[in-house]
């Protein structure tokens, strides 16, 4: 699948080990080795990096939803991104 707006602000997804995550700054790019930001919810409730190809959007925000919560770390209210959360548009 493609998603074209993948890396807008807001969107939620996975990272590579499967923590729920929100994109809060967008890659300059879409090469692989582009650096995005964004808020992971995992062990530790953090804001990091990840790479482009790492970011895998979700595709269905009541799971992503459950997992955020399922995750033990934090729920919706305690995200540091304030703004609209959105799924990416399949292609």
């Amino acid at each position: 699948m493609a998603y074209s707006n993948r890396l807008l602000k807001g969107v939620v997804g996975y990272n590579e080990a499967g923590w729920p995550s929100i994109v809060m700054e967008r890659a300059k790019s879409d090469k692989p080795s582009t650096p995005v930001l964004c808020e992971v919810y995992g062990l530790f409730h953090e804001c990091g990096s990840m790479y482009y190809n790492e970011f895998k959007p979700a595709t269905n925000m009541e799971d992503w939803k459950k997992a955020v919560e399922s995750s033990g770390d934090g729920g919706l209210e305690d995200r540091y991104f304030k703004g609209e959360l959105i799924l990416a548009k399949e292609d």
